[in-house]
């Protein structure tokens, strides 16, 4: 009975060695490889303005025994960029990750958002730093500016914008409003709607401005600035542009032409308006256009053909007169001419 009970002593006491190896063995695999260590974790930007950018640099260093690879670094914020130094870095190397934050797109209140760093470490494969801080108290416009998109030649084209008391408990008013684009209709009212991102027990006032456009009656950029007046100590006076790209009622396909010497197919051009017009070509010297729809119609259809004439590379326009439309009296056809 005693040998027996050694017998299992001993078998206990190898086993137990055996798992105890097995232990260092495993701890010796996790302590090797690549290894990041943050030299701080959290990051305490402090009381932010809106609309700044605030940038730090979170350092690192790669304390393992080979090469650290930083695969991406991901924000928890779009307001949030990152870039690490370098992608890899040797045993021993240090880097960093450059950090800027733009507060334009953060909530009102306390600040807490999140940095991810993710690497090629088997056991550890990400490492985050938290970021703190208050976001001043401040007034915001948005959308800012306030672009209207590409709208036609004979719209009133039209937007709104909200003006928002962020970080301040404490009710203002918008005391004037005006714009100098000519003709533009401009309202302003209170308004009560709860605003996504941002804490509703953030917000002190907010002011609904809408901005509607005259009769646009020429091409190209629409730029303008609606200025705010407000009695708020936060700012007294806000400026907004106002953009649009006002374009043809009219639509062609193709929007140019090109013709090829000596034979020169003839090109089938086609316009397209909201309304019944008329549509005549004006003479051209080297392109002829007939037209192939007779009456009034929101389509028009020409066959255009190149008279010849043309020595080398030459680039005119074809002009259509338009009758009917209470804005646009003339389209231009761009075409192109190349000698083979």
């Amino acid at each position: 009975m005693t040998q027996l009970r050694f017998r299992v002593g001993l078998a206990i006491l190898a086993v137990m060695v055996l798992l105890f190896a097995v232990f260092l063995i495993w701890r010796m695999n996790i302590e090797r490889g690549p290894r990041l260590e943050l030299a701080q974790t959290e990051w305490d930007l402090g009381r932010v303005q809106h609309d700044s950018r605030t940038r730090i640099r979170v350092p690192f260093r790669n304390s393992g025994d080979s090469p650290l690879v930083i695969s991406r670094v991901v924000a928890g914020c779009s307001c949030i960029a990152t870039e690490a130094d370098k992608p890899s870095y040797e045993p021993g190397e240090s880097g960093y990750v450059d950090v800027e934050v733009h507060a334009g797109g953060l909530p009102g209140g306390k600040i807490s958002q999140g940095i991810w760093l993710y690497t090629n470490e088997t056991n550890h494969p990400y490492h985050s730093v938290t970021l703190t801080g208050t976001m001043a108290a401040s007034l915001r416009v948005t959308p800012n500016p306030l672009n209207l998109g590409e709208v036609v030649v004979g719209s009133s084209p039209e937007g709104e914008l909200l003006v928002i008391a962020v970080g301040e408990t404490k009710p203002f008013h918008v005391t004037s409003v005006s714009t100098d684009i000519a003709g533009a209709v401009v309202q302003c009212e209170p308004a009560s709607m709860q605003i996504p991102n941002i804490a509703h027990s953030t917000v002190g006032s907010i002011y609904r401005i809408t901005v509607k456009c005259p009769t646009l009656t020429q091409r190209g950029a629409l730029q303008g600035v609606l200025t705010i007046k407000t009695d708020s100590h936060l700012k007294e006076t806000l400026e907004v542009p106002v953009l649009a790209q006002v374009i043809s009622s009219f639509q062609s396909t193709p929007v140019s032409l090109l013709f090829r010497q000596p034979m020169a197919a003839p090109q089938r051009l086609e316009v397209v308006c909201d309304r019944d017009v008329e549509i005549q070509a004006q003479p051209d010297q080297l392109v002829q256009c007939n037209p192939l729809t007779k009456v009034p119609s929101k389509t028009w259809r020409f066959d255009c053909q190149y008279r010849g004439g043309a020595t080398s590379v030459y680039r005119g326009k074809i002009k259509l007169e338009i009758q009917g439309h209470p804005t646009e009296s003339v389209l231009e056809i761009p075409y192109t001419i190349i000698p083979q």
